[in-house]
């Protein structure tokens, strides 16, 4: 139905369902040199086209995993160049074109891991930290940013997971 601005894998997405838009950030290009830092999106009602740019996360990753609430979308943890693996926890407005802010931090460096949202909160599960596969799921609030906390344990460390959202 149309054409990203650049081939990419390891890419997170979101759905905008108040505007009908699906939005997806970060990745590493499919040549596998370069990391990417581009938040865009694609209308639903979409046919034909190019993606839109939307503005850029605070610093080029891959692998991060992406939490949603109605008016915000949430990028967590990564992994970036020279396997330099990402805590931040990042936020952009669905209101406006605009770059993401680092608005907290994970409890640890974490990649490869799943994202959910509930109407009040934002957690991850899974993933690894570049040592180990985790089986950690941790919780963060949207309503009064802050680093993430415990909140369980998957029955198993998983990573390249997914994520659902309940909101």
């Amino acid at each position: 139905i149309g054409e990203i601005a650049a081939a990419r894998e390891n890419v997170s997405g979101i759905s905008d369902t108040v505007n009908s838009r699906a939005f997806y950030a970060t990745g590493l290009t499919t040549s596998g040199e370069t990391y990417i830092d581009t938040i865009e999106y694609i209308p639903f009602s979409h046919s034909s086209g190019a993606a839109t740019d939307w503005g850029e996360t605070t610093e080029v990753k891959k692998m991060t995993a992406t939490s949603v609430t109605p008016t915000d979308g949430w990028i967590t943890g990564g992994v970036g160049p020279g396997e330099s693996f990402k805590d931040k926890i990042e936020k952009y407005s669905f209101s406006s074109a605009g770059n993401a802010a680092d608005t907290a931090e994970l409890s640890s460096n974490l990649n490869d891991h799943a994202g959910h949202s509930s109407s009040t909160d934002g957690f991850t599960s899974g993933g690894s930290d570049g040592l180990a596969t985790l089986g950690d799921i941790d919780k963060f609030s949207f309503s009064a940013p802050s680093n993430s906390a415990d909140y369980g344990e998957l029955t198993e460390t998983k990573h390249s997971c997914s994520g659902a959202d309940g909101i």
